[in-house]
């Protein structure tokens, strides 16, 4: 089970970050919190918002993997 404090507690731009990250991928993807990051499954490769996702990952301190898993892409995350 994640701990939900962790990830609560990650902002990008005062926002908290699992919040801001459902509002970008919205239907283009899935976000859990894991540990003290983020597993992100891409279900629309087209449409996903790339750029916005990642540099908003790195801006707030994440670590960012990429790999494929059941043929989709997913984007793991840690602090």
């Amino acid at each position: 089970m994640p701990d939900k404090k962790i990830t609560k507690r990650l902002l990008h731009n005062g926002m908290d970050l699992e919040n801001w990250l459902c509002k970008q991928v919205e239907k283009t993807g899935t976000v859990e919190g894991v540990y003290s990051g983020f597993e992100i499954i891409v279900n629309d490769e087209t449409a996903f918002p790339w750029a916005k996702v990642i540099r908003g990952l790195l801006q707030s301190h994440q670590e960012v993997w990429l790999r494929e898993r059941n043929g989709n892409l997913v984007i793991t995350t840690k602090i």
